[in-house]
């Protein structure tokens, strides 16, 4: 029987041996485990470094979005009080343009009327030519009379 103690304590030896081989096995692939753990955790935090980083990028983006709709609210708004201001000449040149055509129409009212005055006034002179003419005949006439008598 001792032999077969023997033996089954020889067995359980063996299967010990065997036992401690893969719980040898097991730590080292645990040791593996922890070791890409850790790696995952570096590369996480890493990640969250980044991903606070960009956080922070797109609440600064936000930011220059936010003032560049401000800039553009204020654009819009000079656009508008541009546009009126546009109208507002458009009309006054438009009244411009009337008043000049008015005046210009009056300035050839004024043109003919006064070449018509030129046309009178120098038939006035050779009136007044024939006049002084007849003036001088009847002088030189009352002359030549009174020498006579």
């Amino acid at each position: 029987m001792d032999k077969e103690i023997v033996d089954i304590l020889k067995s359980i030896q063996s299967s010990m041996t065997n036992l401690d081989g893969k719980v040898d096995n097991l730590d080292n692939r645990m040791d593996k485990l922890e070791g890409k753990v850790d790696n995952l955790d570096n590369r996480m935090d890493k990640l969250e470094g980044k991903v606070d980083n960009l956080d922070n990028r797109m609440d600064k983006l936000e930011d220059k979005v936010d003032k560049l709709d401000n800039t553009i609210d204020t654009l819009q708004d000079k656009v508008v009080s541009i546009k009126l201001t546009q109208q507002e000449h458009t009309l006054l040149l438009r009244s411009l343009e009337h008043s000049a055509e008015i005046n210009k129409s009056e300035h050839e009212d004024m043109k003919y009327d006064i070449n018509t005055l030129i046309g009178k006034v120098e038939n006035i002179e050779k009136g007044l030519n024939f006049v002084e003419m007849a003036t001088a005949n009847n002088w030189s006439e009352i002359v030549k009379l009174k020498s006579i008598k």
